[in-house]
Order: structure tokens, then C-alpha cells, then sequence
């Protein structure tokens, strides 16, 4: 099985995945989505927007 574990943030959003092999757990992928400086005066679901999967 593979989780998707999401940290959503107003200016960045981390993401990992990790996979579960009976009781061992291993890394897959992890990364950080970014929006943009100019995006600081919209509001928070405007801002929330950007950051998308």
C-alpha cells in the first residue's frame, strides 16, 4: 500500500509518500509545492488555490 501524506501551508505545501510491505515502511517520494511571492495580498482560499496536486 502507498500513503500520500500532504502539509498544506499558505505559501508552501509539503507532500510525501511512503510504502507499507507488510510491517516494513520505505520511502518513495517527497517534494514541496510553491506559490509565487505576488500571491501574499489575495486571500487564503485564493492562496490555497495555487497550491494543487
Amino acid at each position: 500500500m502507498r500513503i500520500l501524506g500532504i502539509d498544506p501551508g499558505l505559501r508552501n505545501l509539503g507532500w510525501g509518500v511512503i510504502e507499507s510491505r507488510g510491517t516494513r515502511l520505505s520511502h518513495v517520494a517527497n517534494g514541496v509545492c510553491t506559490s509565487d511571492g505576488d500571491d501574499l495580498h489575495p486571500p487564503v482560499p485564493c492562496r490555497k488555490r495555487c497550491l494543487h496536486l
